[in-house]
């Protein structure tokens, strides 16, 4: 496509003057610090992780119940 008319009789000439400024990501960082640092994510990320520490205390102490144990005719094989 070709302009008949100067290109330049379009162009904002105040386009060049308007100061552009990134405010989204300094907004993003201080909602992820204050998201990461509320009681209600802190209280379920401990839960998480308690849940998890008893599930592999259990899983570590009572292996033989949970029949995870690993059969000696499968090892046998790699001698």
């Amino acid at each position: 496509m070709h302009l008949e008319i100067n290109e330049n009789a379009y162009a904002d000439p105040n386009a060049e003057k308007i100061h552009k400024s990134e405010n989204a990501i300094p907004k993003l960082k201080i909602f992820c610090l204050k998201f990461l640092e509320s009681t209600p994510f802190e209280s379920v990320s401990l839960a998480t992780i308690a849940v998890y520490t008893v599930f592999l205390l259990f899983w570590l102490v009572h292996e033989e119940l949970m029949n995870y144990a690993i059969d000696d005719t499968i090892m046998a094989g790699y001698d």
